[in-house]
This record gives C-alpha cells, structure tokens and sequence, in this order.
C-alpha cells in the first residue's frame, strides 16, 4: 500500500461527489486522476485491462447528457434540442445568480427552458411542463454520472488492493 495510492483513491472519491456539480464532468475527473496514477506507476498496480474498463464507463458517463434523451428524459415536455441548450445557458446562470450549490442550477436549468418554451407557445403550463421535464432530466443525468464515478472507482480500486495483495 503506497502513500500515492491512498491519496489518488480519496482525491477519485472527492471527484466523484463533482457529478452532481452541473457542468463539471464528474466521470471524466474521476477517470483521468486514475489515469494519471497509472501511467505514473507504468501499469504496474493499475493494469491495462482495468484502464480500457474505467475509460469505457466515463465515455458512458461523459456522454450521459446526451444519452438519457434518448431514453426519454426530458420528454415530458417534449423539449427540442434548443431547449437543453438554453437550460445548459440557464444552469451556469443559475449557478451564479442564485448560490445555492445544485439548487441554483437546477432553477436556473428549469427557468431557461419556461422563458423558451413560453417564447415559442404563449402557454405558461406547457412551459412549466417543460421545466419540471428539463430538471427530472437532468437530476436522473446527476445520478448517473455519480453512479458511474462510482463504478470507476471501484474499479481501480479493486485493481490497486490486488496489486497490493490485498484481494483475491
């Protein structure tokens, strides 16, 4: 057990509490502080194997945004791609103007997509239709992200307690 494995193991935990910081990318953070630690120790704790595994889930996370649409999130108030532009524009506004760590996005995201939504229809309950649409979406995108932070995670570590014989 080495010093700088302890440290690289806390500091990919402390990244993966980032996923639910918006527009922070919590599993790209996650990945490459492992993969920082691999290459420094020349795949020799961290294998190869365990990389190409841990760089899968952070595509996986890293596109999560994306992804989840297609499954539906957001559909609620059949946003258009605009709309999650707009929200993304909302959410670093919100972030700003009302200070409140994951609260502020997330009104910020849901406010954007209300003023865009009511721009185009003149409706205020679609437009508050879209809005909760647009947070459950991205809530669910927070918890996927963090639950793939959490799989890289557990992925290195698993590699680096048998490397140092403590597993298996």
């Amino acid at each position: 057990m080495t010093f700088w494995g302890v440290m690289t193991l806390i500091l990919m935990i402390v990244a993966g509490a980032v996923s639910f910081i918006p527009v922070l990318p919590g599993p790209a953070l996650v990945w490459a502080i492992g993969l920082i630690y691999a290459a420094a120790t020349g795949f020799a704790e961290v294998s190869v194997t365990a990389v190409v595994w841990m760089t899968l889930l952070m595509i996986i996370g890293s596109t999560a945004d994306w992804w989840t649409k297609l499954f539906g999130l957001g559909a609620e108030g059949s946003l258009s791609c605009g709309s999650f532009a707009v929200s993304t524009i909302g959410a670093i506004a919100g972030t700003f103007l009302i200070p409140i760590p994951v609260v502020g996005t997330l009104l910020g995201a849901a406010a954007g997509v209300a003023m865009l939504v009511f721009y185009q229809e003149e409706n205020w309950q679609k437009a508050l239709v879209a809005a909760r649409g647009i947070m459950v979406a991205w809530i669910a995108t927070f918890f996927i992200e963090f639950a793939i932070s959490l799989g890289i995670v557990t992925i290195f570590a698993r590699t680096l307690l048998d490397a140092w014989g403590m597993f298996g």
